[in-house]
């Protein structure tokens, strides 16, 4: 009899558990506020807060296309390397990053970097935030991160027409380049296809931070 409470009473325990919420760092006695709550320690500097979730290749996810279903769509992972081929469920897979299964579309996702201001993938609403750069010089990109619409310009009796290509960590997310310097512009160290501006013409840009994408624009 003594045997048989103790196994109920576990039991229980175990449902209990089961059908908890659960809290990882919380304050002890406390109730979990959602499902998983997870609270870190920002009064310890020696500790390293976050919630890693898992790191694999493309080649490796790849090698799992069939075992994602409709039951895995929202499940979220981080992309460490994009060599190798692509399937048809890691073909939007094109930079590392954090990547989210669509059980609707049957692809990987990227998660888009947040942003107060409209820097997209160049569809949507688009906030322009201006400034002129005076390509005479050689430029400071950094300078600029905050800018997704730079006007190139010339200063009066200037004829330098070429400049350096802004790196793809300077400025993240969309950049539109606008050459009304006057004359076709040149773009020393460019990483795209393209090296020349024409007068009058735009590029319309976008960077994840390791890689220039053309988006739209003419040389």
């Amino acid at each position: 009899m003594k045997k048989s409470l103790i196994a109920s009473t576990m039991i229980l325990g175990i449902c209990s558990l089961i059908n908890a919420q659960v809290g990882i760092n919380t304050v002890e006695n406390a109730i979990p506020k959602v499902t998983l709550q997870v609270d870190g320690k920002p009064d310890q500097p020696s500790v390293q807060d976050g919630i890693l979730v898992p790191r694999i290749t493309r080649v490796q996810l790849a090698a799992k296309d069939t075992v994602y279903s409709a039951d895995q769509n929202g499940a979220l992972i981080f992309i460490t390397d994009i060599s190798g081929t692509s399937t048809p469920k890691t073909a939007d897979i094109t930079s590392t990053g954090f990547y989210y299964y669509n059980s609707s579309t049957l692809k990987w996702t990227a998660v888009a970097p947040a942003s107060s201001e409209a820097k997209d993938y160049g569809k949507g609403s688009f906030t322009p935030n201006s400034t002129t750069v005076n390509v005479s010089q050689t430029v400071d990109w950094t300078s600029y991160a905050s800018y997704n619409y730079i006007e190139l310009v010339n200063p009066s009796g200037v004829s330098n027409s070429t400049l350096n290509f802004p790196s793809a960590s300077a400025i993240i997310g969309t950049l539109y380049l606008y050459n009304n310097c006057g004359q076709m512009l040149t773009f020393d160290g460019s990483p795209l296809s393209t090296k020349y501006l024409t007068y009058g013409a735009a590029l319309h840009l976008y960077s994840d931070g390791t890689k220039w994408y053309l988006m739209a624009g003419r040389d």
